[in-house]
């Protein structure tokens, strides 16, 4: 699975869920967690010119909590691929 994938995997999942697609920033976020050496929010945040904490306490938070809620287990930062990977291979 790459990140075009996974990122196509997880706005079908979520829109399954919740009737609403995964914004740009949320793809943002998705893309920037995807590498094994993952982004920090700070990082992240001057990439895309927003504060940090605004990633790390609103944006982040609610996206892992959709995406736990999609995928049907915890999904964090730190998990989210592996949670991705694992739910993908199952529908193949």
């Amino acid at each position: 699975m790459n990140l075009e994938d996974a990122l196509e995997f997880a706005n079908a999942l979520v829109f399954a869920k919740s009737g609403n697609h995964l914004t740009d920033l949320q793809q943002a976020l998705i893309e920037a967690s995807w590498s094994w050496k993952r982004q920090s929010y700070d990082t992240i945040a001057d990439t895309y010119g927003y504060a940090p904490t605004y990633l790390k306490h609103d944006v982040g938070p609610k996206l892992w909590k959709l995406l736990s809620e999609a995928l049907g287990e915890r999904v964090s930062k730190k998990n989210f691929r592996s949670a991705i990977e694992r739910r993908w291979r199952t529908q193949q």
